[in-house]
């Protein structure tokens, strides 16, 4: 599947970026609190250390 860099992990996002993480896609998340982002690493996500750690990944996704 295709790794996915995620920023934003409001209510949306998580959302969004937990969909891709069910559908099988490898996807790196940044969010500025960390509550979010070990929510979705407990699913299975990666945590970037860093927004540009999140980008460097081959597509993005924004929803800030």
């Amino acid at each position: 599947m295709t790794d996915i860099g995620f920023l934003g992990l409001g209510t949306m996002g998580r959302a969004m970026a937990g969909r891709l993480l069910e559908t099988g896609h490898r996807v790196t998340v940044w969010n500025r609190s960390d509550a979010p982002v070990a929510e979705l690493v407990a699913a299975g996500a990666v945590a970037a250390a860093s927004p540009a750690d999140a980008l460097g990944a081959p597509v993005s996704i924004s929803m800030l």
